[in-house]
């Protein structure tokens, strides 16, 4: 009589150990088990079974502590993120053949104790770089600040690429959190950004401080002064109509 049979008969009395049943694997046997025979067994492997779902607690536990610390890292990074401040390098055009150098906090997050070098690396090896330190205490986000190149102002976007062929800002700056960042920033190929910019025409058109601000003035009161000017004349239209009532009484 087969193992599976006896014990649904409830007529096996024998050792249920997996070397007296001579089944390899202990899950298959409790698999093929009625109820009260794998009662019986569990009964008879009391310390296995603990033993086995303790590990299998252990196991759970020690994955969901893992879940929960990626998870406050990932929120930790997250919130890093938007405090992070980032320096950029441009050229702030003063005029059309004119140009100053635009340091510009392009990142989310307010750049503090900013302390760098500006080094302007020379084309040719024989040439004779220039290097300037600046610092900062604070560069709000979008905020820049502009320093005047090296040598004469006049048509500096054409004498600046013939002399250096890449500015190099480096040294350190802090997030509001009080971390630290080192600060490694390049403008290369200053030579090829000449030779695009002037093959593709781009034009420059001066500043006007006046007509910006009548512009933002105009955009930000448009809608409001349009529903006070209905407003108005509905009121002057209903008054129209009361007098007229009024006179043909």
């Amino acid at each position: 009589m087969s193992l599976s049979r006896a014990l649904r008969k409830g007529t096996f009395t024998g050792n249920l150990s997996c070397t007296s049943t001579g089944v390899s694997n202990p899950l298959l046997l409790i698999l093929e088990m009625p109820v009260a025979s794998v009662t019986h067994f569990l009964d008879q492997h009391q310390g296995a079974v603990t033993t086995v779902l303790t590990a299998v607690l252990l196991c759970v536990t020690f994955f969901y502590a893992w879940q929960n610390r990626k998870m406050v890292k990932e929120m930790q990074q997250a919130r890093s993120a938007t405090i992070l401040p980032k320096l950029a390098l441009e050229f702030h055009r003063l005029g059309p053949m004119v140009v100053d150098l635009a340091i510009r906090n392009v990142g989310p997050g307010a750049a503090l104790e900013i302390d760098v070098e500006v080094e302007w690396v020379p084309t040719h090896a024989s040439g004779a770089g220039k290097g300037v330190a600046w610092r900062r205490n604070l560069l709000s986000p979008g905020e820049q600040v502009e320093l005047f190149p090296p040598g004469d102002l006049n048509g500096n976007i054409d004498t600046l690429p013939r002399e250096y062929r890449e500015i190099h800002l480096h040294g350190s700056m802090a997030d509001a959190a009080g971390r630290k960042y080192l600060v490694d920033e390049k403008f290369g190929k200053l030579p090829e950004w000449r030779e695009v910019i002037g093959d593709a025409r781009e034009s420059w058109k001066p500043p006007q401080p006046e007509k910006r601000a009548a512009d933002a003035l105009y955009q930000k009161f448009e809608h409001p002064l349009k529903d006070l000017t209905n407003a108005v004349n509905s009121v002057a239209r209903a008054v129209k109509g009361a007098t007229e009532s009024g006179e043909g009484s």
